[in-house]
């Protein structure tokens, strides 16, 4: 198999297995693939937040789309798909982890060190300390995210911005709060105009931002124009600060910002402005 490494068919060829004491593992027993069993596959990893970074298309209804080579036949204790994997993709062998939407790999390790020390590979989900090995993956970096409702697919971003022919870099942000706000409200209309803005911005971290300077513009201007399109309603609140919302008629706290935030309450994305009563 051409996308295969050479030591790791020539291992999986022979009937070999991976020696190591499951009793004194999280893993537990496994058993792998013989080569004429490993083929490629999909493994669908929803959008959720990472713990260690902002997240990406989490409004969304889709899964990223993650091509791998997997390599389990059995497990004793686990589910086999991703549990210990190839992924072609970024060419390192490691684990997805679809549940719990962690993908983590292990860059420039081979066969040859696995089979050497196979615990330090195969623990690593569940002991950190085997995790100055492994690498978590940000999916929106790699994979396409495909959209469930609709033909869309969010591909990973190329070097170079398909609109605009400008590189994809990275830009510091101090936040995006509204960014998200309007995109959540209003996503159907940003799914139709991203095709503007293809490259508009993903996460790397809490402050970094990948994208095409240009698209990112444009795509500010769409939530500038968005935001602005959108009709207000006044509220007065009651003694104790909840309002009606004059779009959806339901009650919230002002004060919450986890229900109302920038004018904008969450539930239903109306704009409400809220109007002190009158003191005496």
């Amino acid at each position: 198999m051409a996308e295969l490494p050479e030591d790791l068919c020539e291992f999986l060829r022979l009937g070999r297995q991976l020696e190591y004491d499951a009793r004194r593992s999280h893993i537990g027993k496994i058993q792998l693939k013989s080569l004429s069993d490993v083929a490629i596959a999909t493994i669908e990893v929803f959008p959720e937040s990472s713990s260690r970074v902002f997240g990406c298309y989490e409004s969304l209804e889709g899964t990223f789309h993650v091509p791998v080579y997997d390599l389990v036949k059995y497990s004793e204790d686990y589910l086999s798909e991703g549990l210990f994997c190839w992924l072609p993709t970024v060419q390192a062998y490691g684990t997805v982890d679809a549940e719990h939407s962690e993908i983590t790999i292990f860059p420039g390790v081979t066969w040859k060190n696995i089979v050497k020390r196979p615990l330090t590979y195969l623990d690593a989900q569940w002991n950190s300390s085997f995790w100055s090995k492994a690498k978590s993956l940000l999916p929106w970096l790699y994979f396409p995210f495909h959209l469930e409702e609709r033909e869309d697919v969010l591909e990973p971003y190329p070097k170079t911005c398909p609109v605009h022919q400008t590189p994809v870099t990275t830009k510091r942000v101090s936040g995006h709060r509204l960014t998200d706000l309007i995109r959540t409200c209003h996503l159907e209309q940003w799914l139709d105009a991203r095709r503007e803005f293809p490259c508009c911005g993903v996460p790397l971290d809490e402050r970094r931002l990948l994208h095409c300077s240009d698209c990112f513009e444009a795509q500010q201007q769409w939530v500038r124009d968005a935001y602005a399109a959108m009709p207000v309603g006044d509220a007065t609140p009651n003694t104790a600060g909840f309002v009606e919302c004059p779009g959806c008629r339901s009650k919230f706290s002002y004060r919450d910002s986890s229900t109302y935030l920038d004018q904008i309450h969450l539930r239903c994305g109306t704009r409400v402005n809220v109007i002190s009563p009158p003191e005496g």
